[in-house]
């Protein structure tokens, strides 16, 4: 077999000097695209996971930024409840969508 240079092609390394195929560097490759395969399973879980993870995150922080204004009285106790009710009832409509765009199928 020759010794594999810059310009060696694939196939100048699988076959040998008889020119018969070998199937030698066939597990890497099935190495490699078993990762690449677990790869996208993993990113295609967690995205999801970690938007929804941000998501709660940055609403829990708007909902301790109210509470903290309200405490300070720089927010009086009423227009804190009615913000903290407006984001609730943005994230419902926000659930209800995506339920109705499951249901559709699309």
């Amino acid at each position: 077999m020759p010794t594999p240079s810059l310009h060696t092609t694939l196939a100048e390394i699988r076959l040998g000097d008889d020119a018969s195929f070998s199937i030698e560097g066939w597990d890497t490759a099935v190495a490699i695209l078993g990762v690449c395969a677990v790869g996208i399973v993993v990113f295609a879980v967690g995205a999801p996971v970690l938007a929804s993870v941000l998501r709660t995150r940055a609403r829990e922080r708007t909902k301790r930024e109210i509470a903290a204004y309200v405490a300070e009285g720089s927010v009086n106790p009423e227009d804190g409840a009615r913000l903290l009710e407006a984001g609730a009832t943005a994230e419902r409509a926000r659930a209800s969508r995506r339920r109705h765009t499951t249901d559709r199928g699309t």
